[in-house]
């Protein structure tokens, strides 16, 4: 299973939906009329995300506005496992 599998799994435990987002496009806002999650939502994602993949976001990841779509976050974490390999 790949990033975007895994974030898709995480997404559907935290807020199950009718559609199962299969209607989700991946440059999707997460906060958007789509999705809709709320800031309450995002901070159990954000934490649901580090635990799956045993990873720690910086404050740049989300100051910057990247945890804003699964697109976004699948990139941050594929650069924060490679870090994690390197050390």
């Amino acid at each position: 299973m790949d990033i975007y599998d895994k974030l898709l799994d995480i997404l559907r435990k935290l807020k199950p939906r009718d559609d199962d987002y299969t209607n989700i496009k991946d440059d999707e806002a997460l906060t958007g009329p789509k999705v809709k999650l709320n800031y309450i939502d995002l901070v159990y994602f954000f934490l649901e995300i580090e635990k799956t993949f045993n990873i720690n976001f910086n404050e740049e990841d989300v100051i910057n506005y990247q945890f804003n779509n699964l697109k976004n976050i699948s990139s941050i974490i594929s650069k924060r496992l490679i870090e994690k390999r390197k050390n």
